[in-house]
């Protein structure tokens, strides 16, 4: 399921690449090249923890310029949750996205 949302939304997120993101905004956050989405990118499809391959997917559809909005749409998240894996990825970069243990 991860590999299919990243390849129908890299169709729609090839002309949005062309298109300058570097501000913040409050839909946006500054597109990263380099070796962190690469890393996000091999998460995506080596992962066998699918809570972290759909937060991982939703924080590269986002550097790629979706909105909050549509990426929660794409994903079938809600909006509140998309805002919040991109807060803990801005906060804790990968390391923010991976699953937590259950317990105290």
């Amino acid at each position: 399921l991860c590999r299919e949302l990243n390849a129908v939304c890299a169709i729609r997120s090839v002309a949005k690449h062309n298109q300058s993101t570097t501000a913040l905004s409050m839909n946006k956050i500054a597109f990263l090249y380099g070796a962190e989405t690469r890393r996000l990118k091999k998460i995506v499809h080596k992962t066998r923890d699918k809570d972290l391959c759909r937060r991982a997917n939703a924080v590269l559809l986002v550097l790629k310029g979706e909105t909050k909005s549509q990426v929660a749409r794409v994903l079938q998240a809600g909006r509140s949750s998309v805002n919040r894996w991109v807060t803990w990825y801005e906060a804790a970069g990968i390391d923010g996205l991976k699953t937590k243990g259950a317990g105290r």
